[in-house]
């Protein structure tokens, strides 16, 4: 690790940039733990103008080392930069005012120019659970589907479409999502009742037990649960 490390760093003060990012990503997988190495590559992806790459290792920098104020002023200049058309400022602006519409638009607009970006793709999950807090299920739908076309690992998409599923009756399509949703975190215990319940609405009383018992294995005070599997069968 420290070879390789000292490496990069006489290769960056030859100029040969290219070189050191690839030793730095060496670097990494054999320590994926050292903020120094996350935070060097970053500085270094942005220095090539590689902005999302750069976005990416400096979030992991900053997430090994969260008081280092330096970090978060260039994750924000970096933001800026890739916000070139200053939609994601529109964004934010949008939702401060209730209008969901707008920053629906506005991140879409910010998608456009970043596609592969996670925070923007973050700001759309959220906007879909924002419509359906309010209810309006099929703009939820909709951007909940489009944010896992992007990124198919988005938890919170998969467990909140499989709620939308559940309540518009759809519970086939809910049991498919959860379970999509447990391959991505075996142990999440909110995605584990929901598909347990949708276990239920279909007919499939022992493999909802299963998962009920499951949830008590990592909730033994989930009261859900219990009470699931106390509830004599139909």
């Amino acid at each position: 690790f420290t070879a390789l490390f000292n490496l990069s760093t006489t290769l960056y003060a030859q100029g040969e940039i290219d070189e050191a990012i690839e030793r730095l990503r060496q670097t990494i997988l054999i320590n994926p733990n050292s903020g120094l190495a996350f935070r060097n590559l970053g500085y270094m992806l942005y220095q090539k103008k590689r902005l999302p790459e750069a976005l990416e290792m400096l979030q992991k920098a900053l997430q090994l080392n969260p008081d280092d104020i330096s970090l978060r002023t260039k994750l924000t200049e970096i933001t800026q930069e890739l916000d070139g058309t200053g939609a994601y400022a529109r964004y934010q602006s949008a939702i401060a005012n209730g209008n969901l519409e707008a920053a629906q638009s506005a991140i879409l607009k910010a998608l456009e120019r970043s596609p592969n970006h996670s925070p923007y793709i973050t700001a759309l999950s959220n906007l879909g659970s924002l419509y359906h807090e309010q209810d309006r299920l099929d703009k939820a739908k909709t951007i909940y589907l489009d944010v896992l076309d992007r990124n198919p690992d988005r938890l919170e998409a998969q467990i909140n479409l499989g709620i939308l599923y559940y309540s518009q009756r759809q519970y086939q399509q809910s049991v498919v999502t959860f379970e999509r949703a447990i391959e991505l975190a075996p142990e999440d215990v909110e995605a584990l009742l929901g598909l347990a319940q949708a276990y239920e609405k279909t007919g499939q009383r022992p493999d909802a037990d299963r998962t009920y018992q499951r949830i008590l294995a990592l909730d033994p005070e989930n009261s859900v649960a219990r009470n699931r599997l106390q509830s004599p069968q139909p």
